[in-house]
């Protein structure tokens, strides 16, 4: 198993500084979801969003397969007294994989490969800021397996309840070394059908990993880093059989997650707002995702790092996208998602009492296009 999932974990090619996220975290998978604003708490995005709410593997009507790529290219800086550097890590290319299938009127599951989460850079080739030299990339991949069940034959008519056991592959690569760790989680959901309206809720639970000698604090030591816990609230309205609203509220927990909390990282808010209309065999989408900063009240040691190593500061990400129904050959999604940072700076003042400016950027443009199959 380990070997088998680290295969995958070199296929994904994974470039964590070009990821679209909300502090480390993808903004979601699959090419409706991306094309949605990273919605997906109360709207089913098909088989491959296996990581997403397990409890909505239950509106799945037979069986369907879905894989996907994603084409990612940021452009990261960083800027201090000494000039400015940017990160040389280059476009990369991401898949995702996932199957999912009814059981009866009431039990759906699935299984899915997705990767979820990263950030790093690339400086070894620079040498005119303090980023000179600095070369950092996390990767985080999790095959997770959904249970949903769907409580219609009895008095909760409209509640599904999902779980999902999660299997993480996660590999740290700094300048103390290189390292990997296996580690495991779980995502428990629970939707509500009211009429035209689904009300969504997922828990995800922090996975911790260990990386030796890769993996260290401020002040040298070794630490754990743990993906934080998760919680999701959702809403998904239908304005008519072609239109759908959706709005998802997620919580990060980074302020409590070891590791991210070592370097003054705050739990993070999450807004995304995402829209659908069908045509026929078209569907468009467009959406709009925002997150709080992740080091509003970092000390100056701690917001540096933070912007040098892992500038996990991506704030709104514009998103847009559409679908075409092959009806009996399957269906095409695609979502291209633009990510801004708005430049964060930072003053601090010098040992003589002069201020300082530092200033870090990362700004990310993607392309995802899926294929779902169902039969």
């Amino acid at each position: 198993m380990n070997k088998a999932l680290h295969l995958l974990i070199v296929t994904a090619a994974i470039t964590t500084s070009a990821l679209a996220t909300n502090g480390t975290q993808l903004i979601a998978t699959t090419a409706k979801a991306r094309a949605m604003g990273g919605v997906g708490v109360a709207t089913y995005m098909g088989a491959g969003a296996s990581n997403n709410n397990p409890a909505l593997y239950a509106k799945e009507n037979s069986k369907a397969v879905s894989a996907g790529l994603t084409l990612f290219s940021p452009s990261v800086t960083y800027q201090d007294i000494g000039d400015q550097d940017t990160s040389n890590y280059g476009s990369s290319i991401m898949p995702d994989i996932g199957y999912a299938q009814k059981i009866n009127d009431d039990m759906a599951i699935g299984i899915g490969f997705n990767s979820v989460a990263g950030s790093g850079v690339d400086y070894s080739a620079s040498g005119k800021s303090a980023a000179s030299g600095v070369n950092t990339e996390l990767k985080i991949a999790q095959i997770s397996i959904p249970f949903s069940y769907n409580f219609s034959n009895l008095e909760v008519k409209g509640l599904a309840l999902g779980i999902a056991p999660v299997i993480q592959y996660s590999a740290l690569s700094t300048n103390f070394g290189n390292e990997s760790s296996m580690d495991f989680g779980v995502n428990l959901g629970m939707t509500y059908d009211l009429d035209n309206i689904t009300f969504g809720f997922v828990y995800k639970t922090a996975i911790s990993s260990d990386y030796g000698n890769a993996m260290k604090d401020l002040q040298g030591n070794n630490t754990s880093l743990s993906n934080p816990s998760t919680l999701g609230l959702g809403l998904d309205y239908s304005m008519s059989d072609a239109t759908t609203i959706a709005f998802d509220y997620k919580y990060l927990a980074y302020g409590s997650a070891s590791g991210y909390s070592d370097y003054g990282w705050a739990s993070q808010s999450v807004f995304a707002l995402g829209a659908e209309h069908k045509m026929d065999t078209l569907a468009l989408r467009i959406g709009f995702n925002y997150g709080s900063s992740i080091i509003d009240g970092a000390s100056t040691n701690e917001t540096i790092a933070t912007y040098i190593a892992f500038p996990a500061l991506t704030a709104a990400h514009f998103t847009i996208g559409g679908g075409y129904d092959l009806k009996e050959y399957g269906i095409i999604d695609a979502a291209f998602v633009y990510g801004m940072s708005f430049s964060d700076t930072y003053t601090y003042e010098d040992a003589n009492g002069l201020p300082i400016l530092v200033e870090a950027t990362n700004n990310q443009s993607s392309l995802t296009v899926d294929y779902t199959y169902a039969f």
